[in-house]
């Protein structure tokens, strides 16, 4: 059976169990009388605590990274969705100055803008290992490429009235290019709130491991008690992890 690695009812118990009869003189007095000691369960209670704290920090960690995440969704959907309504814009300006016979390199700017398809079409590529491309990655692409045709439509200057005259103006290009330089930020944040999950999440598991040894260690020792006081055996029976019934039960 695989064993746990991260903080749960059954870890919580052990360090409560050491707790206890560290409380209470008569129960200490018991596992005392079978060869334990007060270092023992003091070690166990200890571990129990940091384990505890670890796990509300790695808590806090993945909930700061859900709230990262979410924003990140949102603010991504919420830029790609500006952007393909000023590209639309685009394309109807493009064609008007086309049969307006606009110079053939102002054109061309335009339609390379157009015919840039990474912004709206990223797919995650397989790797030369075979595992396909993070999607914070992937993000980071779209970003980089929309912050990139803002910039390019900002310097068209050529392109400004035509495209005012249909609601796009020049304000409107400089907050999708501030809206998708923002968006570099938060996904720099959503990157260093995953970071901070794993870190507390190998920190929790290296204290219940801790836990883990220290308590595979005295467990003789607790059962012993145990047989001699009902109370110890309750506890007991509370930090012991389940073992799984076999098929025929």
């Amino acid at each position: 059976m695989p064993e746990f690695v991260s903080y749960h009812s059954t870890v919580s118990n052990r360090g409560a169990l050491a707790e206890h009869l560290l409380r209470e003189p008569e129960l200490l007095a018991v596992f005392e009388g079978v060869g334990g000691r007060r270092e023992d369960l003091e070690a166990i209670a200890e571990a129990g605590k940091q384990a505890a704290l670890l796990s509300m920090a790695r808590f806090e960690a993945t909930s700061q990274r859900m709230t990262a995440v979410t924003r990140v969704k949102t603010a991504l959907a919420e830029l790609q969705r500006e952007h393909k309504a000023i590209l639309a814009v685009l394309r109807v300006v493009a064609h008007e100055l086309e049969r307006a016979g606009a110079p053939n390199e102002l054109l061309a700017q335009a339609q390379g803008v157009l015919e840039d398809q990474r912004a709206r079409r990223v797919r995650a590529q397989p790797d030369a290992s075979g595992a396909r491309s993070h999607r914070g990655h992937a993000r980071e692409v779209i970003r980089l490429e929309i912050e990139k045709d803002a910039l390019s439509l900002l310097e068209l200057v050529e392109l400004h009235a035509a495209l005012a005259r249909r609601g796009v103006t020049v304000a409107r290009l400089e907050a999708l290019r501030q809206a998708a330089d923002a968006l570099g930020g938060q996904l720099t944040l959503r990157t260093a709130s995953e970071g901070k999950r794993q870190s507390s999440l190998a920190a929790e598991r290296g204290a219940v491991k801790e836990l883990k040894q220290l308590w595979s260690v005295c467990y003789r020792l607790l059962r012993l008690a145990a047989q001699k006081d009902a109370r110890i055996d309750a506890m007991l029976s509370e930090a012991v992890r389940p073992r799984r019934r076999s098929r025929r039960d």
